[in-house]
């Protein structure tokens, strides 16, 4: 299932042109778009798949990358998309097992906190 990482930019005009570079395989064009934004976990997420498209990291280093990023900022635009797809990558590749070596997701907590006091 293809991932619509524009439509996941919730109105980032800037960061759905990278996304839609990166669709279209303009990556040079997107590499130098994605230099032009400010830093922010959307931004994180656009270079690590802007990565795994030209071939610098594989998808468990991807993988990696983005627990580490989830884990900060576990609302970050579309991370756990991009994680699914690596993780489905490395799997048909054979170069993973999701069973074995990949971690679980952080979980993200909708909502106030609740009162202990109760």
């Amino acid at each position: 299932m293809a991932v619509d990482f524009e439509q996941a930019c919730q109105g980032d005009d800037a960061l759905a042109e990278v996304h839609r570079l990166i669709t279209a395989r303009e990556l040079q064009q997107a590499r130098v778009a994605l230099g032009q934004l400010p830093e922010s976990p959307g931004r994180d997420v656009a270079t690590l798949r802007l990565e795994l498209e030209v071939g610098e990291d594989p998808p468990e280093r991807v993988m990696q990358r983005l627990v580490q990023l989830m884990r900060k900022h576990p609302q970050a635009v579309g991370a756990r998309e991009l994680y699914t797809r690596c993780s489905d990558e490395a799997y048909g590749a054979r170069s993973s097992s999701p069973s074995h070596s990949h971690p679980y997701l952080p979980r993200v907590v909708v909502g106030p906190p609740k009162n202990d006091k109760g």
